[in-house]
């Protein structure tokens, strides 16, 4: 963390003022941590080659072009192929013991949901396409092509797969209420009626996929934390410079 510390009065109020100091403080911070976990030759070497192998760069002139072009040297390429496995262990040496309650209370923003939507305007319009729905007079998906105005409109009003957190909050917690397969009455989220049919719902599941994904949350988390209070010391340590140099 010297890196941060060696930052000057000016420095720090220019990254501040754009937003960039705890970005950088973040980085470092990460850095720092990400370097004590530990990975054997073999799986290093497994990894690079991975990564070679993604990026199409196994043959040495277009590992050497890569390197130029990206202003990368040997051991960025590791620091870069080996991170999320860094990130993985870390999380799982540090916070594995909190990634099932942490699941449990974000369980209900994970769950994953298709439905078909349409959105209109006008409250009139959407009870008509409500009642035609209903009375099986036309698809739903034909009336989201002529009448919604969303997005969906172009996807014959199929929204999804996707985590019910990613709505918006009052529709999240009307979807997780739906009965499949049943068309609900007109919805009025701000300034528009929505008429919604839950097509299929996936409850979140703590395999291994979504263990890494609660690690990292847990993660970003601390780190917010930490960042925080690191910056806090630095302004401080840095205004109480200041005012001695003043007074002297």
């Amino acid at each position: 963390m010297e890196s941060i510390k060696c930052l000057n009065d000016d420095t720090i109020q220019l990254l501040s003022k754009h937003k960039l100091l705890k970005t950088l403080v973040r980085s470092e911070i990460i850095k720092d941590e990400l370097s004590k976990i530990y990975i054997d030759e073999k799986r290093k070497e497994e990894l690079i080659l991975e990564f070679k192998k993604q990026q199409n760069i196994i043959e040495d002139d277009k590992y050497k072009n890569f390197l130029n072009i990206n202003h990368l040297n040997d051991y960025d390429v590791e620091d870069i192929a080996l991170g999320k496995t860094r990130i993985y262990e870390y999380s799982l040496k540090n916070f594995g013991h909190k990634i099932e309650s942490w699941f449990l209370e974000r369980k209900s923003q994970l769950d994953i949901i298709v439905y078909s939507l349409i959105r209109v305007s006008d409250p009139f319009i959407a009870r008509e396409l409500y009642l035609r729905i209903l009375s099986k007079e036309t698809d739903i998906g034909d009336l989201a092509t002529e009448f919604s105005e969303g997005i969906e409109k172009k996807t014959r009003g199929i929204v999804g797969p996707i985590s019910i957190g990613n709505s918006h909050p009052s529709l999240a917690n009307f979807l997780q209420n739906c009965e499949i397969g049943k068309v609900q009455p007109p919805l009025k989220i701000n300034n528009s009626f929505l008429i919604i049919r839950v097509e299929n719902f996936e409850p979140a599941k703590l395999d291994e996929d979504m263990k890494k994904n609660m690690g990292e949350e847990l993660l970003n988390k601390w780190l917010d934390i930490q960042a925080d209070d690191m910056i806090e010391k630095l302004i401080k340590n840095h205004s109480t410079k200041s005012n001695n140099s003043i007074t002297s």
